[in-house]
């Protein structure tokens, strides 16, 4: 049992502090994966790896391994998307061995895990296994490289004030505290600050032009298909009428029954 309360985490963290904090952590990244940010048409942010780049600094590799698993399979259930759970997964491994191994800061690792491993997956799995265009493919994987990037930030600045407050019970890591990672911390932070606004409001701003243009067309083309339905002996020909409406080749035009059905 002393040796047991003698075992610390990463972090500094005794055994049974660390404990409870990976219960917290897991929490926390299901609920940052709930939180989501909308971008554009199901294209969102989310932040539930927030919550993995602290149990990498906090816990470790393998704690941070399971709260990305559990995260990732939350956004299955929401997005039925396998391509995704491995991306979160790796992030969480990758991510671990680059800060642990190579280079003590998370923004950075994230970094180096979005623009070289997780790029060529997605542009493999989403264009050719899923099938998924070269343009949403881009779309997806620039708002995951942003989304991977912010919520590293957001770790770091957590990490951050834990130091600062110098409470006993907080976890800490030193390598994150020092001069020149807390002024790049700070610039970044500005930057993406700065941003980030521009890019949701350019997405709002098409998808509120995209979602105008679908009501203009749908207005059009209901117009028009009422005045032809208008037409004497309109009532016995219908479908001729219905078929003389054109609204292009991704719009189809059907008419429904009493009970729901197509006619």
């Amino acid at each position: 049992m002393r040796n047991l309360e003698r075992l610390t985490w990463p972090g500094g963290s005794s055994a049974y502090t660390g404990f409870w904090l990976l219960v917290a952590l897991l929490a926390l990244g299901i609920i940052g994966n709930m939180l989501q940010l909308s971008v554009l048409f199901n294209v969102y942010f989310v932040f539930g790896s927030v919550a993995v780049m602290l149990a990498i600094a906090w816990l470790g590799t393998w704690p941070a391994v399971l709260i990305g698993i559990v995260a990732g399979l939350y956004t299955y259930l929401i997005w039925q998307n396998p391509v995704t759970v491995m991306v979160f997964l790796l992030e969480a491994i990758v991510v671990s061995w680059i800060y642990h191994h190579k280079i003590k800061n998370l923004i950075v690792a994230s970094l180096i895990y979005w623009m070289v491993v997780a790029a060529p997956l997605d542009f493999i799995f989403f264009s050719y296994w899923l099938g998924w265009s070269q343009e949403l493919t881009q779309l997806v994987y620039l708002k995951q490289l942003v989304n991977g990037v912010l919520n590293a930030v957001i770790a770091s600045a957590i990490i951050i004030v834990c130091g600062l407050s110098k409470r006993a019970w907080l976890p800490t890591a030193g390598s994150l505290m020092r001069l020149r990672h807390l002024l790049f911390c700070a610039l970044l932070s500005v930057t993406l600050m700065t941003g980030i606004p521009l890019i949701l409001y350019e997405g709002h701003a098409m998808r509120q032009g995209q979602q105008t243009f679908v009501d203009q067309t749908m207005l059009a083309l209901g117009n028009e298909l009422i005045e032809r339905l208008s037409e004497p002996g309109a009532d016995q020909s219908y479908m001729y009428h219905i078929g003389r409406v054109r609204g292009g080749n991704d719009v189809s035009i059907g008419l429904l029954s009493g009970n729901g059905g197509f006619n």
